[in-house]
């Protein structure tokens, strides 16, 4: 049913939890007996999906793998954070939407092409990634042929930075080291890679 598995603290209660990401949407969370973290049907022999990703009311294909972390800043346990080729989203632990969006369920930030999976790096970024710490999204899109690294963070997925990479390919997610995040691009026009 997925793929890409991540382990997170969804509750706050120091337990991680098992999350899954499906091919249509589904974000599975498992506690550490293998049941459903909410289980709707009270069905120890089904798998209830968690949240679903949609767009225009269809399943959102996710660029895996999802990430985890206190992306609304409010200390209280992580929040599931995704990207599917038209922005990102954001689910909060209990399996609802950050912004709630009747037509783009758990959709935050709208964006015209985004093909990579988001990475979480702290908002203080002199310290190192712990899942309990506030966390900015940086997300790259690509819009009209120029691709962008955008971080964004808070309840409402406030954009905190914008920086423009050119006219480049970016083939990989960007890495958060050495208090830096680090991005390898690809010219086509030049055949050069940085």
């Amino acid at each position: 049913r997925g793929s890409h598995v991540l382990l997170a603290d969804l509750g706050g209660d120091s337990a991680d939890e098992i999350v899954v990401s499906g091919s249509q949407g589904e974000v599975f969370v498992l506690d550490g007996a293998l049941n459903d973290l909410i289980d709707p049907d009270s069905d120890p022999a089904t798998l209830d999906p968690f949240a679903v990703g949609t767009f225009d009311h269809n399943g959102v294909m996710w660029n895996q793998p999802a990430a985890a972390g206190d992306f609304d800043g409010d200390g209280i346990g992580s929040e599931l954070v995704l990207t599917g080729p038209r922005g990102l989203y954001v689910f909060t632990g209990d399996g609802g939407q950050l912004i709630p969006n009747a037509d783009h369920a758990g959709l935050v930030v709208l964006a015209e092409s985004c093909f990579l999976p988001p990475i979480l790096i702290p908002r203080d970024r002199t310290s190192e990634f712990h899942e309990a710490e506030p966390v900015d999204a940086c997300v790259v899109f690509e819009i009209s042929g120029e691709s962008f690294l955008r971080l964004y963070h808070g309840a409402s997925a406030q954009m905190s930075l914008e920086f423009s990479l050119g006219a480049v390919e970016v083939k990989a997610p960007p890495v958060f080291a050495w208090g830096q995040v680090v991005v390898a691009v690809h010219n086509p026009i030049s055949g050069e890679s940085q």
